[in-house]
């Protein structure tokens, strides 16, 4: 049988590419938002619940945040604010 490195080069790329393409799709978004006002809040902190791993908030309140396999829950706090957590199922994709 013959190597062939162009070959494999070429399905190293591919499932490169497959990895990244699936990674980048498994976000979890949301906005948040005062339970009071329903104005969007900026500069929240968002983090799945007991790690390090998050995100913050941008000055809309929106928020994007990697899909994390194993995790349930997803903390949001800010000063002035109660932390809320909220749980997750496993094909959660947004969060309203």
């Amino acid at each position: 049988m013959k190597y062939n490195s162009n070959r494999t080069i070429k399905n190293l790329l591919f499932l490169t590419f497959l990895f990244t393409l699936s990674y980048v799709n498994a976000q979890i978004k949301g906005v948040v938002t005062d339970s009071i006002t329903k104005e969007p809040l900026g500069y929240i902190s968002v983090f799945y619940d007991g790690t390090t791993t998050g995100a913050m908030t941008n000055d809309k309140g929106e928020f994007s945040i990697a899909s994390k396999s194993g995790q349930r829950e997803i903390s949001f706090s800010a000063i002035g604010y109660i932390t809320k957590v909220v749980k997750i199922g496993p094909n959660t994709k947004t969060l309203k």
